[in-house]
């Protein structure tokens, strides 16, 4: 499974409460999740020499909890030196965790940064964080705006406040909390903020599997089954008609065809816009797990000339669903790859399991 990434984005001039809290915040996540955090290297500008920034705290805090471990834990993504807002002298750090130089302007690597990162938390911020939130909810990256550290992180927050809510599954009570917090706010209130901000990031990190199938009302039970069966494996079950989502709603497909860690996709019906996404999933080098109903007093089908080679499973009870949903994960979390053709096979799991 791949690498989870976090960003933490946000002001260049944070006073000594907030630099501590996240410092404090960069500590539990990497205690608490299997993360790499990412930054954006920025130390300093000449306009204001003196003053700290999120990234030079992220930094910092990563160096002191893990020491000669700083590069697998830590990335700093940089762009070209020649295009770095040359008119504001911006100096950049660059001996601090895994350099990645990214082609193009600090506006590009910072839309590549929303764009690749598998979740965001902002600091505070203006003008460039505004840009970072506004990216992050047009394509639907899940990006968590600290309201008590002010700024566009505060404006973005009272803007959005449902779709954040919504998004982290945080409670009416975590949100009046954080909106009455002030850093530092007390040693006790502080560290229940920070293991809620962190557990909210969790949530969103959770490996998971893409469903691709029909909505129709009639088909819920089942789905309700596999759902089942995704959660018993630690996966969490994402299916279309669940997420939020704004614009074509192709490129929300597309993005979670890229995101999600496995997919699963029910064939049974032929339905055109379930073999399109199939499509998508293929063209994206990605091999689901394919399932397809069938009732039991009938013989295995015939799948069509495109499916015979992919990793298809016939399911006629619970049973055989949750057989080929665990062989599945057992190889996605072998890291062997979602399937592979067997020669001389129709499908790696093409076997009238029963």
């Amino acid at each position: 499974m791949k690498t989870k990434r976090v960003a933490i984005y946000g002001g260049t001039d944070l006073d000594a409460s907030t630099s501590e809290f996240v410092e404090q915040l960069t500590i539990k996540l990497l205690k608490e999740t299997d993360a790499i955090l990412v930054t954006g290297g920025f130390d300093y500008s000449d306009n204001a020499p003196k003053d700290r920034s999120t990234d030079r705290a992220v930094a910092d805090a990563a160096e002191k909890h893990l020491g000669a471990k700083l590069n697998e834990r830590l990335e700093t993504w940089l762009p070209e030196a020649a295009k770095d807002r040359i008119d504001e002298r911006v100096h950049r750090f660059t001996e601090k965790g895994r350099l990645v130089w990214m082609e193009g302007s600090a506006r590009k690597r910072r839309l590549r940064v929303v764009n690749d990162v598998d979740a965001l938390i902002t600091v505070k911020g203006k003008i460039r964080t505004s840009l970072v939130l506004d990216v992050a909810l047009t394509i639907g990256k899940p990006a968590l705006p600290l309201p008590f550290t002010g700024g566009d992180s505060l404006e973005f927050w009272k803007e959005n406040k449902p779709y954040y809510k919504m998004r982290f599954g945080l409670t009416d009570g975590q949100i009046a909390k954080w909106e009455s917090f002030t850093i530092p706010g007390g040693k006790r209130r502080c560290s229940a903020v920070l293991r809620e901000v962190v557990e909210a990031v969790k949530r969103v990190l959770r490996t998971s599997c893409l469903v691709l199938m029909p909505f129709r009302p009639e088909l819920k039970a089942g789905y309700e089954k596999l759902k089942a069966a995704i959660t018993d494996e630690g996966f969490e079950a994402i299916r279309l008609d669940e997420v939020l989502y704004t614009g074509d709603v192709r490129t929300t497909v597309k993005r979670l065809l890229t995101e999600a860690d496995a997919i699963i996709v029910d064939v049974t019906e032929a339905s055109p816009n379930v073999f399109y996404e199939l499509g998508y999933a293929h063209a994206y080098d990605r091999e689901p797990l394919l399932v397809w109903r069938v009732p039991d007093d009938e013989p295995d089908p015939d799948p069509p000339f495109y499916l015979e080679n992919q990793r298809l499973v016939f399911v006629r009870n619970d049973e055989a669903l949750r057989s080929g949903v665990t062989e599945y994960f057992a190889r996605v979390r072998s890291g062997k790859g979602e399937g592979e053709t067997i020669a001389g096979e129709k499908g790696p799991i093409n076997r009238g399991v029963r």
